[in-house]
């Protein structure tokens, strides 16, 4: 409730019970009155009314203030000039600054996601790619390495001149034969001495082949290690007419009759 007071000056004014053991200032000389609690009798003798509370309810809801004279003058509103801060320290600003990179930190990086997916796809596209390379590569060694084996050698006299068709199936028939004298050497664990061993080696449906060539048997391959031209198998019509001879090697060339008196064993 109200609390009245009196000032040296004469002047009589309320203040709040909020206020009481503070000092206010007088509205008419500005001198410091201090806020004490009213006698006992002055509070029996005036009781608080109906009006006398509600007015109380309804100071309560204002905002303090130091002077309820109507006379006294409403102390300025500090207002906050926009734009301007309080300094900081500079311990403070760095403080700030470590917080915010933490929490960039822990933020999930969706946008990093992406572009490793990218990634992954470009290296697999990457892998594929020179796999198919690779592959390519086989194929045209092989296809260099057939041709060579077909159209190699040759030279003058009556075997000489280009390979023919049936020319062609004679190099066929030398290349299951050689296949099959180093798969029967490897069974047998020694090189085969007659048709039976070198049967072995091959499928039992083309064994009638090796009736059509001339064989050379028991030919050890460390004996034969490191030298080259060595006949293994060649055309029943060779050393006269010249035609197709295979090698150790797994080599197949065109040959004349006098260049095969160079290879021919003895």
């Amino acid at each position: 409730m109200p609390v009245k007071l009196s000032c040296p000056c004469g002047k009589v004014f309320r203040v709040r019970d909020e206020l009481l053991g503070k000092r206010v200032k007088c509205p008419d000389c500005g001198k410091p009155v201090l806020v004490e609690e009213p006698a006992e009798e002055e509070e029996e003798e005036s009781p608080p009314s109906r009006r006398a509370k509600a007015e109380e309810k309804i100071t309560r809801k204002k905002p303090p203030a130091q002077d309820l004279d109507e006379d006294e003058p409403a102390p300025p509103r500090k207002t906050k000039t926009p734009g301007k801060a309080k300094p900081r320290s500079r311990n403070e600003e760095e403080e700030d600054e470590e917080e915010e990179a933490d929490e960039e930190e822990d933020r999930p990086r969706k946008k990093d996601r992406k572009p490793a997916k990218k990634t992954s796809l470009y290296l697999w596209l990457g892998l594929a790619g020179g796999g198919l390379l690779v592959a390519a590569g086989v194929v045209v060694l092989i296809l260099i390495l057939n041709k060579k084996d077909g159209t190699g050698g040759g030279g003058g006299g009556d075997g000489g001149g280009p390979v023919t068709g049936e020319n062609k199936q004679a190099e066929t028939d030398l290349k299951m034969i050689g296949l099959a004298y180093h798969n029967a050497q490897d069974s047998l664990r020694r090189p085969p001495a007659n048709k039976e061993d070198l049967k072995k080696g091959m499928e039992p449906q083309s064994a009638a082949i090796i009736d059509r060539y001339v064989i050379v048997w028991n030919l050890d391959a460390k004996a034969v290690a490191g030298k080259p031209d060595v006949v293994m198998a060649y055309e029943t019509k060779v050393p006269t007419q010249g035609g197709m001879v295979l090698f150790f090697d797994l080599s197949i060339r065109k040959v004349s009759a006098d260049e095969f008196k160079k290879f021919q064993p003895k």
